[in-house]
């Protein structure tokens, strides 16, 4: 009788705990102390098997991450949840001017510039994300300390790869500025989020409490970040 599969990989390190942690492209993936026989891993990952099942299942939920872009004319991008075709377009002074305009997300480029230079023309994106994105977020954060009743310190956008947002114990902000790409209901959450981290150092029921104050469809709108996080990226 063939074995049913508990696992996708054994990571075996000097931690001291065993540890599952289900993911979206490497399954049901075990860290384990190096120790640890086989067997005894077999024991412990059947004991949390109903746990892992729930959370496959969730894991199904997310939307796969997005092929990487090509930067080429025609191609979608996400701005305040809405879709914009990408127009190249030359003959400006200026080395490279991004705007929104007419529907689509223009990109003005120098005529002595390679419009096959993607890794520019990326760069260049990016930069225009990050300025919009801390424009927006500086309106929100404004917008909802009144309500929390807390100031902040510095308010930054990074280049997080896991992490939409962060509240350090001095009161500074950081959020990753694929964020923008969100509709705005879902920087509002994200913002709420943090700024009630300077009032709640965790995430104990008294902080979601707070949230929940001030959105009450918080949980909606954590959901759809989690579904949909992947397809925030270029």
């Amino acid at each position: 009788m063939q074995e049913i599969k508990l696992w996708d990989k054994i990571i075996r390190s000097n931690r001291k705990t065993l540890a599952i942690i289900v993911d979206p492209e490497d399954g049901v993936v075990i860290r384990t102390p190096k120790h640890l026989s086989k067997s005894k891993i077999r024991e412990l990952v059947k004991k949390k098997a109903n746990w892992i099942l729930k959370k496959k299942e969730q894991v199904s939920e997310i939307k796969p991450k997005a092929a990487p872009k090509k930067f080429i004319n025609g191609e979608s991008f996400l701005y305040l949840g809405e879709s914009y075709k990408l127009r190249l377009i030359k003959g400006i002074s200026k080395e490279i001017a991004i705007d929104l305009s007419q529907g689509s997300l223009q990109i003005k480029v120098n005529p002595k510039i390679n419009l096959n230079n993607k890794e520019l023309i990326k760069d260049k994106l990016v930069d225009w994300y990050k300025d919009q994105a801390i424009k927006i977020l500086m309106e929100r954060i404004e917008r909802y300390k009144v309500i929390i009743g807390k100031e902040t310190n510095k308010v930054r956008v990074k280049n997080h790869k896991k992490r939409w947002g962060s509240c350090s114990s001095l009161g500074n902000l950081n959020f990753n500025w694929k964020i923008v790409m969100a509709p705005i209901e879902i920087i509002d959450y994200l913002v709420v989020h943090e700024l009630a981290h300077l009032v709640q150092p965790n995430h104990s029921p008294n902080f979601w409490s707070l949230v929940e104050n001030i959105i009450p469809d918080y949980k909606a709108r954590k959901e759809w970040l989690r579904i949909n996080a992947n397809t925030l990226n270029i």
